[in-house]
């Protein structure tokens, strides 16, 4: 029983966060509420899926999530995060004229920002954050071989 009602609670925050202000008239309290709400129960949905993987309850979803593809991308994360923000600020200074919107430019954009991302991140990922990660591993085990 607490499962499903577990399961319900989470489609009902996701479904908060991600369709309650479809199509609807702009309210600035409404707006002001979703706002306000949107994180913590995203957060609240996230979390009881992470409940769900760590208990081994959802063993489908815990080998979906832990797929060995999903490794790369997912060290290499932090640092783009790091670099995303520069990427987009460099493209956006560096337009010459004002943009017209279309869809096929943002998807343009979208493969451009994620496909440069990656790759700076992972070339800085090699050049500093490896090596810096080998050598705490290697000064902490030198640490502890003094000590013992």
């Amino acid at each position: 029983m607490t499962l499903w009602c577990g399961w319900i609670a989470t489609v009902i925050c996701m479904w908060h966060c991600f369709f309650s202000l479809y199509k609807e008239e702009e309210i600035l309290v409404v707006t002001a509420v979703y706002n306000g709400t949107k994180h913590l129960l995203f957060s609240f949905g996230f979390a009881w899926v992470i409940y769900l993987c760590l208990t081994g309850q959802s063993e489908f979803l815990n080998k979906c999530l832990s797929w060995k593809y999903f490794l790369p991308p997912s060290r290499l994360s932090y640092c783009a995060n790091l670099i995303h923000p520069i990427i987009i600020i460099r493209l956006l200074l560096e337009a010459q004229d004002m943009m017209d919107f279309s869809y096929t430019l943002m998807i343009w954009y979208y493969l451009y920002f994620y496909g440069f991302t990656y790759a700076v991140s992972f070339i800085v990922s090699i050049l500093f954050e490896i090596p810096l990660l080998n050598l705490m591993d290697w000064c902490g085990k030198k640490k502890v071989g003094k000590n013992l």
